[in-house]
C-alpha cells in the first residue's frame, strides 16, 4: 500500500524537519531522483531498477515508479507545510550508468549534478538569502 507507506514516511519526515528547524535557521529537503524514469523504454526501465528489484522482489517497475511519485509528493507536502526549502531534483540527474552506481545511488558525476541542483535551489531561495545576509 504505497499511500500508507508514503504516509508513514511523510509523518517521519515532518518530525525530522521540525526537529531540524528547532536547531537550524534554514532547512531544505530534496525530492528523490531515481535512475528509472517513466519516459524510458521498458528495457531501460528494467535495467535501471535491477538493484531495487533485487532488494524488493515483490515490486514491479511500475510500482517502483508509483512509489517514488508517492514519496516525492509527501516530500513536497512536508516542505509546503513546514516552510522548508524544497529542492526539486526529479529528472535533474540523467538516468544512466554514468551518473548512477545502481538504481538510486550516485557516482561522482551524479553527485556533482545533485550538488549543483541543491546549490542552485539554495542560491535562489529567499530564506537562504536572508540567512546569508544576516550572517555578514
Amino acid at each position: 500500500d504505497l499511500e500508507a507507506l508514503a504516509g508513514t514516511f511523510e509523518q517521519r519526515l515532518t518530525e525530522l524537519v521540525e526537529s531540524a528547524q528547532r536547531e537550524a535557521h534554514v532547512v531544505a529537503v530534496a525530492t528523490f531522483s531515481p535512475k528509472v524514469r517513466r519516459d524510458q523504454t521498458p528495457e531501460v526501465q528494467l535495467a535501471n531498477c535491477t538493484t531495487s528489484l533485487f532488494y524488493m522482489p515483490y515490486m514491479t517497475v511500475e510500482r517502483l515508479l508509483d512509489g517514488f511519485d508517492a514519496y516525492n509528493a509527501a516530500i513536497r507536502r512536508v516542505a509546503d507545510r513546514t516552510g522548508a526549502i524544497l529542492v526539486e531534483t526529479v529528472g535533474e540527474i540523467p538516468g544512466d550508468g554514468a551518473h548512477y552506481n545502481d538504481s538510486v545511488h550516485f557516482l561522482d558525476p551524479g553527485s556533482r549534478v545533485m550538488a549543483s541542483v541543491v546549490a542552485g535551489a539554495l542560491a535562489t531561495s529567499k530564506p537562504f538569502g536572508e540567512l546569508v545576509s544576516s550572517s555578514r
